[in-house]
């Protein structure tokens, strides 16, 4: 033993598990089975609209990191990512995912399902006084996919509203 170190003089060993890991990160090949159920959650909890403008790229320390496919993709999660982090986790059972973080990047595939339109979740609609007042805000704004996105985010506070009234009369 003595005599193989002093051939290779100070040279830090790295453990072969180590070496396979980061082989097989570069290739986005997950052997952690956490991680798999974290990105299948991700997939249920958004739904097939946000997830063609998403990926999921890496969880660790209890951080889901995700890209977007855009700046207006990346601002609207924020405003639902406390929504999102509570499905996630509600999907896995307990609650793992601290955080997510978004950031822009390439994502494949991106603008045949981003072409699906926004229905709420929820039995309850809006009124054609709601409607048309979305309409009158949204009159002004000329990008379309961002258009796309604040009617849905009208549409979710609006659905929201009634959803916290009609627990208050209970």
């Amino acid at each position: 033993m003595r005599r193989r170190r002093r051939e290779y003089g100070d040279a830090q060993l790295e453990k072969l598990g180590n070496i396979l890991q980061a082989a097989l990160k570069r290739r986005n090949v997950s052997l952690n089975v956490k991680d798999d159920r974290i990105w299948g959650a991700w997939k249920k909890a958004v739904g097939p609209l946000i997830d063609a403008q998403t990926a999921v790229d890496r969880f660790e320390r209890q951080t889901l990191f995700v890209k977007v496919s855009g700046p207006a993709w990346m601002q609207q999660l924020q405003f639902m990512k406390s929504e999102v982090k509570a499905r996630v986790n509600e999907i896995l059972g307990r609650d793992l995912v601290k955080d997510i973080y978004f950031s822009v990047g390439y994502i494949a595939g991106t603008g045949a399902a981003a072409k699906e339109t926004y229905t709420p979740p929820t039995n309850l609609s809006l009124s054609e006084r709601e409607k048309r007042q979305i309409d009158k805000c949204l009159s002004v704004v000329s990008d379309g996919e961002l258009g796309e996105i604040l009617r849905r985010a009208m549409t979710r506070n609006f659905i929201r509203r009634k959803m916290d009234e009609q627990k208050k009369a209970r």
